[in-house]
This record gives C-alpha cells, sequence and structure tokens, in this order.
C-alpha cells in the first residue's frame, strides 16, 4: 500500500521513544502525542489497528473500521483464559455479544495476521461497511444520539429519589 500514511497516537513521554522505533518503516509515519487532535486523526482515519479499552469505543463513534492488537506476558495471559468468562475482549464486540472487530490476541497478535485482517477492511467495500453497521449498533447501545450518559443516570436518581417510601 504504497499509499499507506501511518499515525501513531501516543503519549508526550513516549513520543521520542516511538518516533525512534518507526523511523525505519517503509511507509509515511506521522507520530502525534497531543490528545486534542486525537479526534481529527480519528476523523481523517479509513481503518485503525487499536488495542483492547476505550480507544475501540473512540473508534467507533468516529466510525474507524479497526482491528484490535493486544499481547501481554504469557503468565499474564495464561492467568486471564483462567479467570476471564467472556468470549471477547474488546468493549465493542462485549457491547455486541458478538465479535465485530477482529480481536488478534496472543499468538494471533503477530505482522501477518494483523495485516490480513487489516487487508480485508481496505479491500473488501462489504466487509467495510458491514463492519460501520455493526459499529453503529454497538454505540446505539450504549445511547449515542440519545440523551446523554449523565442525564440517563440523573432519571434513575430521580426515580428512585421520588419513589414513596
Amino acid at each position: 500500500y504504497p499509499y499507506l500514511t501511518v499515525v501513531v497516537p501516543t503519549m508526550e513521554s513516549t513520543e521520542e521513544i516511538v518516533s525512534n522505533m518507526t523511523k525505519s518503516w517503509r511507509v509515511r509515519t506521522i507520530v502525534m502525542s497531543d490528545q486534542n487532535e486525537k479526534a481529527d486523526v480519528f476523523a481523517a482515519s479509513d481503518v485503525a489497528i487499536t488495542k483492547s479499552g476505550t480507544s475501540t469505543l473512540e473508534l467507533a463513534l468516529a466510525s474507524v473500521p479497526m482491528v484490535v492488537a493486544y499481547k501481554v506476558s504469557a503468565f499474564t495471559a495464561l492467568m486471564a483464559r483462567r479467570l476471564l468468562t467472556v468470549k471477547n475482549v474488546a468493549i465493542v464486540n462485549l457491547l455486541a455479544d458478538r465479535k465485530i472487530v477482529p480481536e488478534c490476541l496472543q499468538e494471533d497478535c503477530n505482522p501477518q495476521k494483523l495485516f490480513d485482517e487489516l487487508a480485508i477492511l481496505i479491500g473488501n467495500e462489504a466487509a467495510r461497511r458491514q463492519q460501520l453497521m455493526d459499529l453503529s449498533e454497538a454505540v446505539t447501545a450504549l445511547g449515542a444520539g440519545g440523551s446523554s450518559p449523565s442525564e440517563r443516570a440523573a432519571r434513575v436518581i430521580l426515580k428512585f429519589i421520588e419513589m414513596p417510601g
């Protein structure tokens, strides 16, 4: 993908380290640490590789198809496999109770697997559209487009307070 530009959001404290690590990449790479620019970067993105966590929600809200990548130490993975009872780890997949976005975890978190999953989202318009529709469902399940979370919480509290004693 010769036209590809990779944007790597990071923290200011690690920007120099990440910049040095990406210098040898054969694609145009931009390392940015300004958190105020993150929404603009997401809005300009066609696809993303992201960690499991709130970034999946941020990307879903920005309508960015994604692949989740996550790798921890072997011991941590062993403990997690024994303790976790969920089928998925990405928040958007948990919300939907099904796999919306591919999860490349542990052994599957390798360059070839990430490339293969990302290539599907870049080259297969039907797969891309399907993921965007599914992400929209997950975001709607959170109440997007409706009352704010704080307003919904306030309504619940008011109902509780107004209940006859």
